[in-house]
């Protein structure tokens, strides 16, 4: 019966997200409006800030869970263009939900500590340290999560490290915001999610030998391990198909990809 209840509840909160975040057909005819990953939402701003300044074109985004938007804009057919991370592109482009995708950058799971690191926590193997709060994203909701759990699988520290876990989020922000109110004192993230909080927290990358070179997603779609890539989907039902792929070449050209540079992605 709990499990029951925890199912329902989810699956209430993520109607309610949508509902709650959907398109008006003025706003979208006004614009171009792009459906846009929480962990991609200050680049991104900062593009379309950019974009309106030198274009005269307004672009309106809504942010959220990649999976949670995805549903919106499948659901309202509303809308030009879809940003996330894989898997979700591939998903798009199977499902016919996009006439192109385009990789824009790159994301990368990383060990962030509180300042001054007071834990010692310097390697993935320190995780199972005793006496550490750990935040780790969520292995059934998150493409991080998933992928920190096949690493933690693969170097034998699942248990040891899960006895540490104090915290499980869908969101890397979740996770940067705890450690940095010092409720954890270490978590495994995403890099460029982590840059947002440069001034509070330090960062440690994950050795290779931990690494793996793909995971079967919760889309049941694979994901490379060594970079997971950003992309911006244009999306099929676009009625602004021009302005939209106009926009796209602005992502992807040198100011976009100087943006995503200075805001922590790995443009290679």
């Amino acid at each position: 019966m709990k499990a029951k209840i925890i199912i329902l509840t989810s699956f209430a909160a993520m109607l309610a997200v949508v509902s709650c975040t959907k398109v008006s057909e003025k706003e979208n005819q006004a614009s171009l409006f792009v459906y846009c990953g929480s962990s991609m939402r200050p680049p991104m701003e900062e593009i379309a800030k950019l974009y309106e300044k030198e274009k005269g074109e307004k672009v309106v985004f809504t942010f959220g869970d990649s999976g949670t938007i995805l549903i919106q804009a499948e659901q309202s057919k509303m809308g030009d263009l879809y940003v996330s991370h894989e898997p979700f592109s591939t998903l798009t482009m199977k499902k016919k939900t996009a006439d192109e995708t385009k990789t824009i950058a790159y994301l990368y799971p990383i060990i962030a500590v509180r300042k001054g690191n007071p834990k010692g926590i310097h390697s993935f193997s320190d995780l199972d340290k005793q006496g550490i709060r750990l935040g780790l994203p969520d292995s059934k909701y998150s493409t991080c999560g998933q992928i920190v759990s096949a690493m933690l699988k693969k170097a034998g520290l699942e248990e040891a490290v899960q006895k540490n876990v104090v915290l499980n989020t869908r969101s890397s922000g979740d996770l940067g915001n705890a450690l940095k109110l010092g409720t954890i004192d270490a978590a495994v993230m995403w890099d460029a999610v982590a840059a947002i909080y440069s001034n509070e927290i330090e960062i440690a990358k994950i050795e290779k030998k931990y690494e793996i070179d793909a995971i079967t997603s919760a889309t049941f779609e694979k994901v490379r391990m060594d970079k997971v890539a950003v992309t911006v989907v244009l999306l099929s039902f676009s009625e602004k198909k021009p302005e939209a792929k106009q926009f796209i070449d602005f992502v992807c050209s040198p100011k976009g990809q100087e943006i995503f540079k200075q805001k922590g992605f790995s443009i290679q």
